[in-house]
């Protein structure tokens, strides 16, 4: 923490909240079991376009997944979509944490053009301090990020 400023970290530079490791493993994991799976399909002669084809279809698309991030800026908050939403078109944003059976995180953004987007953070590094004083200033006050906790 550094003396004398307001927030403990650096918002000289945009927020960028990263995609956690894990989930990036766990993917990584099930296309080595789904490979595995196709060679051992392959060793008994079975279908081979359909499994070969499915995987790499998959695993394209999970790699422009993996470099997903949110980021926050002067000029408004990026989303995982990558769609910009401007601080002058957002209305609020709210920090939802729903409990029950599945428990997990989410931001919710809502605009004036009656865009909403929901972002689930469980698979990012989130702080809930960095991101709303992260939210507050560069948003210059005119947004502030509410919790709310739904059971």
């Amino acid at each position: 923490m550094m003396i004398g400023m307001r927030y403990p970290f650096n918002l000289s530079e945009p927020l960028v909240i990263p995609r956690k490791k894990i989930s990036t493993f766990v993917e990584a994991g099930l296309c080595i079991a789904y490979i595995w799976l196709c060679w051992d399909m392959l060793s008994e002669r079975l279908v081979f376009g359909i499994p070969v084809g499915l995987f790499f279809y998959f695993l394209v698309k999970g790699i422009r997944h993996w470099h997903h991030v949110i980021r926050i800026s002067e000029q408004g908050i990026t989303t995982p979509k990558r769609k910009l939403l401007l601080w002058n078109k957002i209305l609020y944003c709210r920090y939802v944490v729903v409990y029950g059976r599945y428990t997990h995180v989410e931001l919710f953004l809502r605009t004036s053009q009656n865009y909403n987007e929901t972002i689930l953070l469980d698979d990012y590094f989130c702080n809930h301090r960095e991101l709303r004083a992260a939210i507050a200033f560069y948003s210059r006050g005119k947004v502030e990020l509410e919790s709310k906790e739904e059971f």
